[in-house]
Order: structure tokens, then sequence, then C-alpha cells
């Protein structure tokens, strides 16, 4: 019974070790990329139904033990646009090296109705910075189940 209990001590206290290395990791964007014909002249949306974007998401690990991330599913929100998420997705498993910043691209299409509207009405105009939220659900897998872990983080990004 004893090494029965040892065991699934053991068990759990590498699961709250991740846990704790996982919730030293920082998340930021560092920027959003569009295409260079919607940089050079943002009207030409207007003719598309969607614009591709990249999302440059970086994701610093400051511990000196590698971190192993099983899944993340993430919103992505412009607080100063509508707050509502415009980017929504899942990002599987990925591991950062001993204080590695990681930088993940993530493509994505943006309803560009929805984008110039909320451009026009608020003013926003090339070179602006915007505000933006991640909402993340980070997972980790154990013996005992998985560990999900909630992760937010603002930044400000160049809109284009």
């Amino acid at each position: 019974m004893f090494v029965c209990f040892s065991f699934l001590f053991g068990i759990s206290s590498c699961g709250f070790s991740a846990r704790a290395r996982i919730k030293k990791c920082s998340f930021s964007i560092l920027s959003v990329d569009f295409p260079d014909a919607y940089k050079k002249n943002p009207n030409i949306a207007a003719l598309l139904s969607s614009i591709p974007v990249t999302i440059n998401l970086e994701i610093h690990n400051p511990t000196k033990k590698q971190v192993r991330l099983d899944r993340i599913d993430y919103e992505i929100t412009a607080l100063d646009l509508d707050n509502s998420p415009v980017i929504k997705g899942t990002i599987p498993q990925t591991f950062i090296n001993p204080q590695e910043k990681k930088v993940l691209e993530l493509s994505a299409m943006l309803n560009s109705v929805q984008l110039l509207s909320v451009i026009f009405t608020k003013g926003i105009s090339k070179g602006s910075k915007v505000s933006v939220l991640i909402n993340a659900k980070v997972y980790y897998h154990t013996l005992l189940g998985n560990i999900e872990i909630p992760v937010k983080s603002k930044t400000e990004v160049n809109l284009f």
C-alpha cells in the first residue's frame, strides 16, 4: 500500500511541477501581419469576404526545464474594436525548451466586412495600435488525467 501511495504521490507531484512551469510561461502577440496588397490599400478588403492574416504568437519559458504543452485552445480579441473574439483556434502539442522564446505562426481568416465597419466607425488609421487580448486554455496530459491551465495576456499590436 505504501508503494502504491508513493507511486501516486510521485505522479501527482510531476503534474503539479509541470503546472507550475506552465504557469510561469508568458504568451504574447508579437505582430499581426496582413497581406501586402491590403497594407498598401486597406480598401481592397471591401472586395474580399475575408482577409488572410498571420499572427506571430510568442511563448516564453523562463524555467530551467522543458515545458510540454499538449494542446492550446485560444481566442484572440481586439479590445479596441468590438470586444468579441475575432480569431479562434487550436495549437497542437508543442515543446518549449528551457529559457526559450518560441514563436508560433497562426494563420487565420478575418471577416473583412466586420473589420472595415469597425475601422471606419472607430476611426482607426494606418499605424494605429490596437489592444489585443489572448484567452487560452493550455492542456497538459498526466497519468491521472488532463490538467487545464487558463492563460490571459494583453498586448498592443499595429493593425496594419
